[in-house]
């Protein structure tokens, strides 16, 4: 059960980055600088310096997806 529901979140998960991704084009290279300085905290053995840098990866990472939720909401249906 708990392997089911793991990877229900991973699904979830990769569909909102998708989601951020499609709306927000300039997200890669904020990403990518992020993970960089995550890789060079821990290549440097710093642990502490690590954590710092992932927890201002997933806050800007939360900001991320709620601003492209947002841009979503805010479009307008073209279906209609």
């Amino acid at each position: 059960r708990l392997a089911s529901e793991i990877s229900r979140q991973a699904n979830l998960i990769q569909t909102v980055r998708e989601t951020v991704s499609d709306a927000l084009r300039d997200i890669h290279s904020t990403t990518l600088e992020d993970h960089l300085a995550i890789l060079d905290r821990l290549k440097h053995r710093d642990e502490y310096g690590a954590a710092e840098a992932m927890r201002r990866h997933l806050d800007q990472a939360s900001a991320s997806a709620v601003k492209a939720v947002q841009q979503l909401r805010e479009k307008p249906n073209s279906e209609s």
